[in-house]
């Protein structure tokens, strides 16, 4: 019978250890947050939500105004291309 941690200097149990440091290690980029869906604004107030993209050095915006009731009041988006960066 071969012992493989004898016959190759113990690169098998060295593996092994490798295996396991790299599976313990928790990831660089957190996890992305689930949604958990849109929640209405206390009565009398007006909710604003907006995001951003950039990619390849275009932009693209949008926001959408809502009140208590879920209505939208209002809504805008738009693209632009230009020279930035994601921060």
């Amino acid at each position: 019978k071969l012992d493989y941690n004898n016959s190759h200097g113990g690169a098998l149990e060295k593996t092994q250890d490798i295996t396991n440091k790299k599976n313990s290690r928790s990831p660089v980029i957190p996890p992305t947050p689930m949604c958990k869906g849109w929640m209405k604004p206390p009565k009398d107030f007006i909710k604003i939500n907006e995001d951003a993209a950039v990619l390849n050095g275009c932009v693209g915006y949008g926001a959408i105004a809502r009140d208590a009731d879920g209505f939208v009041l209002a809504g805008c988006y738009g693209f632009a291309n230009k020279a930035i960066n994601a921060v």
